[in-house]
């Protein structure tokens, strides 16, 4: 007997569902659900399969499917937006190109930078297996390379060269990029061991013990930059991520990755201000009138590596992608106002 649905009669014998065992019938299924497509602009009628059953789009064959991923545009990278730039010395209007030192605030991944050097928030025994955060990004950038528990090479204060799989804390080591990262020009990682804020309590006093050992990696790292020959080299917040304290309730992790990134900041503005200054008195020397200062600053420059750092990147990400670039930022503005206001001083 025909069945009556809505106003259209429809025989059973295409659209029976036969359940054997408990289970539909593959074929008899298609069918019906066929049958229900053709029927459902016409025949408004309700039925009790699943909405995801009744509106599933029809499936795409292997071969068109395979025509749309070709003809679909590539993805392109993310794009480097630079949100700050200074020029220490030298001749505005070049990465360093006029001399002196260029020092940007970048939002960017940081393992999809092409610079000579990256540095690394690196742990004593960076890379490990179990290396999060930016050391564990860097670690599989290398990939395939193994570049697990290698040793670093570090100078002391002395200048002494030590080489170590393991690096005290404040200390910078480097050791040869590989993998993706080689294949993008970076040929070195400098592992920065910054202090770790949860060895610290939750206390005023932790800041005044934290924020000097932050500044002295960071001007340890860019020190081995130099000798590695680096012009230039992006750097991370440095103890300004996981390791933070965080307190329900708190605003202490905000607290301490924004004293994290302003300690980065001012050891980089330091470190070129320092860097421009020297390069300013080695040329005033060079053209003094006096043989025997000019024989005497020749002499000690020969013996003193010369500097091939031209441009330090600061490098951070949004919040919405898990970084704090926005705490850079206010950091940033926050110490050249100071330091312009300093100037202004009679």
């Amino acid at each position: 007997m025909p069945v009556l649905i809505g106003t259209a009669d429809v025989s059973p014998l295409g659209s029976r569902l036969f359940v054997r065992s408990g289970r539909v019938a593959h074929s008899h299924l298609c069918a019906f659900l066929l049958s229900l497509r053709s029927l459902r602009t016409r025949l408004h009628f309700f039925f009790h399969l699943p909405a995801a059953v009744m509106s599933r789009p029809p499936a795409t064959s292997a071969t068109a499917a395979n025509a749309n991923a070709s003809s679909a545009p590539a993805a392109s990278s993310p794009r480097v937006i630079v949100h700050r730039r200074r020029q220490f010395g030298g001749s505005a209007g070049g990465a360093g190109g006029g001399g002196g030192i260029v020092v940007s605030l970048v939002e960017h991944d940081l393992t999809l930078l092409r610079v000579d050097a990256l540095v690394n928030a690196a742990n004593a025994l960076s890379f490990t297996a179990m290396d999060n955060g930016v050391s564990g990004a860097l670690r599989r950038a290398c990939a395939p390379a193994d570049v697990v528990r290698k040793a670093k090479r570090w100078w002391d204060d002395e200048g002494v060269e030590h080489c170590d799989k393991k690096l005290p804390t404040t200390q910078a080591g480097v050791q040869p990029a590989a993998g993706a990262l080689l294949a993008r020009g970076v040929q070195h990682i400098i592992h920065a061991v910054g202090p770790t804020w949860t060895d610290y309590p939750i206390a005023e006093k932790t800041f005044g013990l934290v924020t000097p050992k932050i500044r002295r990696v960071i001007r340890r790292a860019l020190q081995v930059a130099e000798r590695v020959g680096a012009r230039a080299v992006a750097v991370p917040a440095v103890s300004g991520g996981i390791f933070t304290h965080w307190k329900e309730g708190s605003d202490i992790k905000e607290r301490e990755q924004r004293a994290a990134r302003k300690a980065v900041l001012q050891a980089v503005f330091q470190f070129a201000e320092q860097r421009v200054a020297a390069e300013s008195l080695n040329v005033s020397a060079e053209v003094s009138s006096s043989s025997a200062a000019a024989a005497a600053n020749s002499s000690a420059s020969a013996t003193a590596p010369s500097s091939t750092l031209r441009e330090i990147l600061v490098c951070d990400l949004s919040a919405r992608a898990k970084g704090a670039m926005h705490l850079f930022l206010e950091e940033w503005d926050a110490l050249l106002a100071a330091h312009e206001s300093k100037l202004a001083e009679p």
